[in-house]
């Protein structure tokens, strides 16, 4: 303060605190006829983002939070000239996900948390004394780290949080005599016996459910809301949100979003291939929140009642004269989508293909795997069958599949080898096209760890062409 004290001296004009960089680009802007969806881009675009770098290093204040909201909220909903508009829904709302019903505007409170949440994520994963000091993102990240299991030597089974779970990662069972260690309970595999005794039946289920790794690996910690496990801002947002509307920022607890039980029907309607004025006007009437002869009653304003009798017959004229056309088009693309004229292909000169295909039991969490091996002239080299046990998801009894079918074929003295999968996300994560998911990298450690003694391709195909892998692990269902 006494810097800004002797440059006010030296200016001889007083400093201005108050003063607003959000309020001086929109005033550029109300000389414009802007529509709603075009102010929903700028607000996003840039003044949304004008606070992010000191949002980066310190908790902004409550008040200055409230009046950049104030701003934007303002702006958006301001009509021509000098007129404020109507706020015809809350600010919070708009700053809900799209997916759950508001307009994606950011929440600077929640965003606030998740960029210094980040800073403190860089601090576990990089120390370094200048990040030390900002922790106020550490109630963001009790949220959401959890270890990853690797040998287990690094993790306390009672006083860890290690246990996969959406929300609160430790043993829930009472702390009894006995392993302290998770690596005391498993060796290549879990024993079975030792988890079923000491840990409770809940805990117990939950730990089988991790898939063992057959390469070792260090144990890490990962950030439990991503699937790659590694933090992100917009993750931590999310996480902040959750913690909001549960009340543990302050506040009162606010309960379930009865917008949240429609997320299909929102994330729909941003998905439609229509003008973002169009999408944003279709949100407004799922909220009631337009200047209907309704509302304006409820808000004090004088309408003509008649007047909305004539509107209703007119709609009801023009949905009569427009329905039913259009129908033929909608078929003829329809039909378009479902043609395809792909087939299995050979694999090219020298090289064997193994294709490979998986079962999950989401009920029992079990998991089986098949695969077929043919040579370049589709003849029938081999075929494998087997039951896996317990797996977490599709997409690990899918990785399953590919280590053992690649130790199936090295077993059986091929080097050169296609290896070809109807899940496009496994074969995507295998070429490292996208980022390695922590549920299945022990999975992928012993793929690549198979891989590097031969020739692999990984190759993607459609269900249709994987018809002989795709039966074979369903004989157990």
């Amino acid at each position: 303060m006494q810097i800004l004290g002797d440059y006010e001296l030296a200016l001889g004009q007083k400093v201005n605190i108050d003063k607003c960089l959000a309020e001086g680009k929109i005033a550029g802007w109300k000389g414009k006829m802007l529509s709603q969806a075009e102010k929903e881009i700028l607000v996003k675009s840039v003044v949304a983002t004008i606070p992010n770098y000191i949002m980066n290093c310190f908790k902004l204040p409550i008040g200055i939070i409230d009046k950049l909201n104030k701003v934007m909220a303002k702006f958006f909903w301001a009509g021509s000239g000098k007129d404020s508009g109507m706020y015809w829904k809350k600010w919070p709302i708009m700053t809900m996900r799209k997916g759950e019903g508001g307009l994606g505007f950011k929440d600077l409170e929640c965003m606030n948390l998740a960029l210094l949440a980040r800073q403190g994520w860089r601090v576990g994963s990089n120390p370094s004394f200048g990040w030390r000091s900002l922790l106020e993102g550490r109630r963001i990240l009790s949220k959401g780290l959890r270890w990853r299991f690797g040998d287990g030597k690094s993790i306390d089974i009672w006083k860890d949080p290690w246990v996969p779970r959406r929300t609160d990662f430790m043993m829930r069972g009472l702390q009894m005599d006995g392993p302290q260690w998770v690596s005391q309970l498993n060796k290549k595999e879990w024993d079975m016996a030792i988890v079923l005794e000491f840990l409770s039946e809940e805990d117990a289920s939950r730990v089988l459910e991790i898939r063992l790794g057959k390469v070792t690996v260090r144990d890490r910690l990962v950030w439990n809301h991503t699937k790659s496990g590694t933090y992100t801002t917009s993750s931590g947002n999310i996480t902040a949100r959750e913690m909001r509307r549960n009340g543990e920022l302050g506040g009162k607890f606010l309960g379930e979003s009865s917008n949240r039980s429609h997320v299909d029907g929102w994330k729909g309607i941003w998905k439609l291939r229509v003008p973002p004025r169009v999408k944003l006007f279709l949100w407004k009437c799922l909220h009631n929140a337009l200047p209907t002869r309704t509302n304006l009653v409820k808000r004090g304003v004088k309408v003509e009642e008649e007047q909305s009798i004539r509107d209703g017959m007119k709609l009801a004229t023009d949905y009569q004269e427009a329905n039913g056309k259009g129908e033929e088009e909608g078929r003829q693309l329809l039909n378009r989508l479902m043609e395809g004229d792909e087939r299995w292909v050979a694999p090219v000169l020298g090289f064997v293909k193994l294709n490979c295909d998986g079962a999950w039991d989401r009920n029992g969490w079990r998991a089986s795997i098949g695969a077929v091996l043919r040579g370049s002239g589709g003849v029938f080299l081999g075929g494998l069958h087997k039951k896996m046990g317990t797996a977490s998801s599709a997409l690990v009894a899918e990785g399953l599949v590919v280590r053992e079918d690649i130790q199936f074929a090295f077993e059986r003295g091929f080097r050169k080898v296609e290896v070809e999968s109807d899940s496009k996300y496994l074969i995507q994560i295998l070429r490292g096209e996208v980022n390695l998911l922590m549920e299945i990298d022990v999975v992928i450690t012993d793929v690549i760890h198979w891989s590097v003694c031969m020739d692999v391709k990984f190759m993607f195909t459609r269900r249709d062409n994987n018809n002989a892998a795709h039966k074979v692990p369903h004989w157990n269902y």
